[in-house]
C-alpha cells in the first residue's frame, strides 16, 4: 500500500518468492486489510467478519481460523488500522467518515428557531418566479422552496420531469432575493454546469468548490476553513445529483459547511448509487426524522412524454410499453427489438450515423450510446471502434494515436471522455466524466489537444493520453450526473448480471429528446424485474438514527 502502482497481488509474489512464510502474521494482516479495501470498489464501508474471512482465504489461499482472526483484527486495531464495531470491521477511514457524516446530519434534523429566509419573501418569489416561467407551482412544490428555508438540511427528490430544476431554481431566487450568499455544487462538471445554468448562478464541482490539491491530495476548505465566498460565509450550500456522493466525499464536504449555513441535497434515490463507499443520499431519505421533499407530480415533457411514461415504469418494475418504429407512431421513446448482438450493434450504427439525425434533425455529435458492459459486441470498446469508423474515419493525411493498448485510435474529431479526476493538467483540473473533442494530435509526441465541452483547450502530454476514451459509446455508470439529448441505450441478454432495474432507470432518465432502445425484450424484462443494486455494508442510517434518540 506504500509504493504507488504496486498492489497487493505483485508485492504478495514478490515477498513469497524472497521467502516469506505464507502463514506469517504480517500476510494475514495485509491480506486482511486489502480484503477491507477492496470492498470499497463494491461500495461497502465494513465487512462483517464472516465476509472478511471468506474474502481473506481466497486471496491468501488458506482459510483464517476465527481465534486467529480475532488476534489479527486486534493488531491492526492498536495499529490503527481498523475499527471492530461488534461484527463489523472497518477501514478507520471509513468509519471516521461514516461517523462525521452521522453527526453532521442528526445535529440538522429539527428546523431553525428562525427560518433562514422569511416565508413572506419566499411566497414573493415563488409568484415572481411563476410569472417569469409561465408556470403555477405545486403545493407540494411550494412546501419544497419553504422547508429549504426553514431547515438547516432538507432533502428534495424525486422523478424524472418531477420539477426538481424548477424548484432548486425557485429557491435559489429565494435565498437571493434576501441577500444571502450561496454556493451552488453538482460532482461532476456537466451537472455543475447545468446547475449554474438553469438558476442563473455560478456552480462548480465540489472538487472544486473545496479546492482540492493535487499535491496533498487534500482540499483547502474544511472545519478549520469553512467555506466562503469573496471573504464572506456562505449562507445555503446546494448540492445537486446527489446520489452521486459517495461517503468519503460526502464527509469533506460536510465538514466545510458552516454550522448556521443551510444545505439543500438533490437527487433522485432511484438512481444507481455512488461509485464510491456508500449510498449517503439513500441512506439519508431513510431515516424518519429526516427532512425530505419528495416531488411526484410529473411536469417535464409534457403529460405525453414515452420517456417520462418509461422511466416510471421501470422504477415501478413494470416491463414498459413502449412503442416500435413503424413510420406512423409519434413519440419520444422507442424499442427495436434485435436478438442478435451483432444485428443490434448494427442497427446502432444505422441509427447514429443516418436514422435519427434524418428523422429527427439531431446531430450525431448529440447521440450518446449506452451500454451496461465495456467488454463484447455492445460493449463500449466495440461500439465505440465501430462509431469511430463511421462518424470520423481514418485519413492517410491526419496523424492519430493508439489508446486501450492499440484497440482504439485517437483521430481529430473524436469525441472523448476524461477517464480519471486529474488536478494538475489544467489550472482548473480535468475531472473524471469530462466530454471533449480532439482537436489536435502529435504522434512523433504522442500528443493531443482537447477541447472540453467548457470550451478549454487542454494539451495532453503522452502520459495522460491513456486517461482518455473515446465516448461515442459510455457505460451507463459513466453517464450518471449528464443530462443527454438523445440516448441510444443497448440491451442484451448476455449483459445479465449488469441488468437490474437502478441501471436501466439510470439509462432512462439521461435521455431529455429521444431514447431508443435496441436489443433483447427479455433483457429488458429481467432487468427491470431485479430490483436494487447489490447490498451495500453500511451503517449511516443506523447511527443518525442513534444520534438523534
Amino acid at each position: 500500500k506504500d509504493i504507488r502502482g504496486i498492489g497487493f497481488a505483485t508485492a504478495d509474489s514478490v515477498a513469497i518468492r524472497l521467502g516469506m512464510d505464507p502463514h506469517s502474521v504480517e500476510r494475514q494482516k495485509a491480506g486482511i486489510l486489502f480484503t477491507l479495501e477492496r470492498s470499497r470498489t463494491d461500495g461497502h464501508c465494513f465487512l462483517p467478519t464472516q465476509k472478511l474471512l471468506s474474502g481473506a482465504h481466497s486471496l491468501l489461499g488458506f482459510p483464517i481460523h476465527e481465534d486467529t482472526l480475532t488476534l489479527l483484527l486486534r493488531n491492526l486495531e492498536d495499529d490503527g488500522d481498523i475499527v471492530v464495531e461488534e461484527d463489523r470491521v472497518y477501514l478507520t477511514s471509513l468509519s471516521n467518515a461514516e461517523m462525521a457524516v452521522a453527526e453532521f446530519v442528526a445535529h440538522r434534523c429539527e428546523p431553525w428557531e428562525k427560518p433562514l429566509v422569511s416565508e413572506a419573501i419566499a411566497l414573493e418569489t415563488l409568484r415572481r418566479v411563476q410569472s417569469d416561467l409561465n408556470i403555477t407551482f405545486s403545493e407540494e412544490q411550494r412546501s419544497a422552496v419553504i422547508a429549504a428555508m426553514r431547515y438547516p438540511l432538507l432533502i428534495l427528490t424525486g422523478g424524472p420531469g418531477c420539477g426538481k430544476t424548477t424548484v432548486t431554481r425557485a429557491i435559489v431566487e429565494t435565498f437571493l432575493a434576501a441577500g444571502k450568499v450561496l454556493a451552488l455544487t453538482a460532482p461532476t462538471g456537466r451537472a455543475a454546469q447545468r446547475l449554474s445554468q438553469v438558476c442563473n448562478h455560478p456552480a462548480k464541482t465540489i472538487h472544486r468548490l473545496l479546492r482540492f490539491d493535487p499535491f496533498s491530495k487534500k482540499f483547502y476548505h474544511g472545519a478549520n476553513a469553512p467555506l466562503e465566498v469573496d471573504g464572506n460565509l456562505v449562507d445555503a450550500v446546494i448540492i445537486d445529483e446527489a446520489s452521486m456522493i459517495d461517503l468519503v466525499l460526502a464527509k469533506d464536504l460536510f465538514s466545510a459547511i458552516p454550522k448556521n449555513t443551510a444545505c439543500i441535497l438533490v437527487g433522485d434515490r432511484d438512481q444507481l448509487p455512488s461509485v464510491g463507499p456508500g449510498k449517503v443520499f439513500g441512506d439519508l431519505i431513510s431515516v424518519s426524522k429526516m427532512p425530505t421533499v419528495k416531488l411526484s407530480l410529473l411536469y417535464r415533457r409534457g403529460e405525453s412524454s414515452t420517456i417520462n411514461e418509461v422511466a416510471h415504469q421501470v422504477n415501478a418494475g413494470i416491463e414498459p410499453s413502449i412503442p416500435e418504429p413503424n413510420g406512423e407512431t409519434r413519440a419520444d421513446a422507442y424499442f427495436i427489438p434485435r436478438k442478435d448482438p451483432e444485428e443490434a450493434a448494427k442497427t446502432i450504427e444505422k441509427l447514429v450515423s443516418d436514422q435519427i439525425p434524418k428523422k429527427f434533425d439531431i446531430s450525431p455529435d448529440d447521440i450518446t450510446v449506452l451500454t451496461p458492459p465495456n467488454r463484447g459486441p455492445l460493449g463500449t470498446i466495440s461500439l465505440n471502434q465501430r462509431l469511430q469508423d463511421i462518424l470520423n474515419p481514418k485519413s492517410e493525411f491526419e496523424d492519430s494515436l493508439s489508446l486501450s493498448g492499440g484497440e482504439l485510435s485517437l483521430r481529430i474529431g473524436d469525441r472523448v471522455c476524461q477517464r480519471v479526476n486529474n488536478y494538475q493538467i489544467d489550472e482548473l483540473g480535468v475531472f473524471n466524466g469530462d466530454i471533449g473533442h480532439v482537436v489536435e494530435v502529435n504522434s512523433d509526441l504522442g500528443s493531443a489537444v482537447i477541447e472540453l465541452w467548457d470550451g478549454r483547450r487542454i494539451f495532453y502530454e503522452s502520459e495522460n493520453i491513456p486517461q482518455l476514451m473515446l465516448a461515442y459509446a459510455v457505460t451507463v455508470h459513466r453517464s450518471q450526473g449528464s443530462e443527454l439529448p438523445c440516448v441510444v441505450l443497448a440491451l442484451h441478454e448476455s449483459h445479465y448480471t449488469l441488468l437490474e432495474r437502478q441501471l436501466i432507470y439510470t439509462a432512462v432518465t439521461r435521455a431529455k429528446k429521444l431514447l431508443v432502445l435496441v436489443g433483447s425484450k427479455r433483457a429488458l424484462f429481467l432487468g427491470t424485474k431485479r430490483s436494487g443494486s447489490k447490498t451495500r455494508f453500511c451503517s449511516l442510517t443506523e447511527k443518525i438514527v442513534k444520534l438523534i434518540s
